[in-house]
């Protein structure tokens, strides 16, 4: 049972009787009819063990005590206002850091076309990318992170963990400008012959490990059949790094096609052709806690990165 208390329709009763000193105008002010207001008056009299307005020349006279409450009134008003504003969220009013944990890749892939609207929107918010812990469902649990965007070699089955997919994607393999397996790509296609699929054993590959949560082992390559010992020619969890290092050699690596794109614009690398080997689609995905489900902030910025990923 809860304690007893002054209802907001009593507060706001009482104010309007305090400006009007008229139980028919305090009525209408407050939208009840003169019936309700004086079932009011006398309710909170009761509540308050005072008459708080008393008849005088000029209408209702506050008593003293009405007097001391007064203040506490008008204050309880505006903080009632105040928590009502609140549920009208403004992106503008937000002065937080918010903790987003991915891949490097993540960055180029789905923050960079979500973060100028981001700080155009809520210029006093402050975006934090951390690397991917490896329990980030723990991470997200206990709140040292608030968003991961990754794409998690299994379905997640976390209790109290939520996942949106924002992309679905293939890879494409990708060497450097000049490379001799490109060479190889145009005599085959000048005389009519299948791609030379086999020349890509030539070749080292960089591996992408996608960080501590994949699950994926050190020297793990990613062609569909085992591969010799030495197939590996680097093992890194970045894609920066994956793709200077093929700049650099004749190595190739396996990447997100978008992510080649991307890259492909300010690197001289370049795409192989499709049919070198059989490439896995992936789901790029924003993942959350339940107990966010209400945060307004990561609300918002949760809508952004959907809306915005989705339509592209």
């Amino acid at each position: 049972m809860s304690p007893e208390h002054v209802t907001s329709e009593e507060l706001w009763f009482l104010s309007a009787l305090w400006e009007t000193r008229s139980l028919t105008l305090a009525a209408k002010r407050i939208d009840v009819s003169v019936a309700t207001a004086t079932r009011l008056m006398t309710r909170v009299r009761e509540k308050l063990h005072d008459p708080l307005f008393v008849r005088g020349a000029g209408g209702f006279v506050p008593t003293p005590r009405m007097v001391a409450l007064f203040p506490k009134i008008r204050e309880t008003q505006s903080a009632l206002v105040d928590i009502a504003k609140d549920t009208v969220f403004d992106p503008a009013s937000i002065r937080r850091t918010i903790r987003i944990a991915d891949v490097d890749n993540a960055f180029l892939m789905f923050l960079l076309p979500c973060v100028e609207r981001i700080h155009r929107e809520a210029p006093g918010l402050r975006l934090a990318f951390l690397p991917l812990p490896e329990d980030y469902p723990k991470a997200l649990e206990v709140g040292d992170v608030d968003l991961v965007i990754y794409a998690p070699p299994r379905p997640e089955k976390t209790q109290g963990i939520r996942t949106a997919r924002l992309v679905r994607m293939g890879h494409a393999l990708v060497v450097r400008e000049g490379h001799p397996l490109l060479e190889a790509v145009e005599a085959a296609r000048m005389d009519g012959r299948p791609l030379p699929v086999k020349r890509l054993q030539d070749y080292k590959e960089v591996e992408l490990t996608y960080g501590p949560a994949s699950g994926r082992s050190v020297g793990e390559t990613s062609a569909e059949t085992d591969a010799p010992d030495d197939a590996i020619g680097l093992v890194t969890p970045y894609f920066l790094a994956a793709a200077f290092a093929v700049m650099k050699t004749d190595f190739y690596v396996r990447l997100p096609a978008k992510t080649a794109d991307l890259l492909a614009e300010y690197l001289p690398i370049v795409k192989l052709p499709e049919g070198f080997r059989r490439m896995p689609m992936w789901d790029g995905k924003l993942i959350w806690h339940e107990r966010t489900d209400l945060d307004p902030a990561l609300q918002w910025l949760r809508g952004i990165f959907i809306r915005t990923l989705r339509s592209e």
